[in-house]
């Protein structure tokens, strides 16, 4: 009776060991992963849009950042630090540069066309983009007897439009353009610089 009960008390454990194994196994197909480094630190960015547009950036580099910045407002967000390649699109103007984003920084589009000035934040790196995207206030005469289309090709493309004898002001990026135009019937190229209080005057094309 003694070695009946013994048997029979052994196939129960020995049941209840396999029941165990077969419960911690991985199922077929799937693997077992360990954690093997520490969670990256991130970093705040906080950008601030002082123009009247949308504002889009662009970082690549240890991760891919795509940010959308509303008119007049400030956007906080949170990245992985290192070096990125950061393109900026703001005031009609889109430019890029290398920055190393290792600490909480901030960056401030100011209204186009001008600086944003007095920048201090303790514990952060602040950074102007005036300095990346430079416009600039220019000045478009029409002096023909007609209105006028002009097209300005550049760091930007622009189409303008100015009635007859008058003159628009205007904040475009900074650098040379090629000018196409049409008035007075006729339609004529040249080459144009713009820098801050520039003045391209367009005539009547010669025939």
């Amino acid at each position: 009776m003694k070695t009946k009960t013994s048997l029979r008390f052994a196939m129960l454990v020995g049941l209840a060991v396999v029941i165990l194994l077969t419960a911690a196994a991985p199922f077929p197909g799937r693997g077992v992963s360990f954690a093997t480094t520490d969670p990256v630190d991130l970093v705040r960015l906080t950008v601030e849009n002082r123009t009247t547009g949308y504002m889009y950036m662009w970082l690549k580099g240890p991760q891919f950042y795509y940010l959308v910045i509303k008119p007049e407002s400030i956007s906080v967000f949170t990245i992985e630090p290192g070096s990125y390649y950061q393109t900026v699109r703001a005031c009609g103007d889109t430019a890029s540069k290398s920055i190393n984003i290792t600490t909480h920084t901030r960056q401030v589009m100011p209204v186009c066309g001008a600086n944003a000035k007095n920048l201090t934040e303790t514990g952060s790196a602040v950074y102007d983009l005036s300095n990346l995207i430079k416009i600039v206030r220019v000045t478009v005469d029409n002096e023909s007897d007609t209105n006028l289309v002009a097209i300005l090709t550049g760091p930007a493309t622009y189409v303008f439009t100015v009635y007859e004898n008058d003159a628009n002001v205007y904040t475009i990026a900074k650098g040379k353009y090629q000018v196409q135009y049409w008035a007075c019937g006729e339609y004529a190229t040249r080459t144009w610089t713009a820098y801050s209080d520039a003045k391209l005057k367009l005539e009547c094309p010669k025939k």
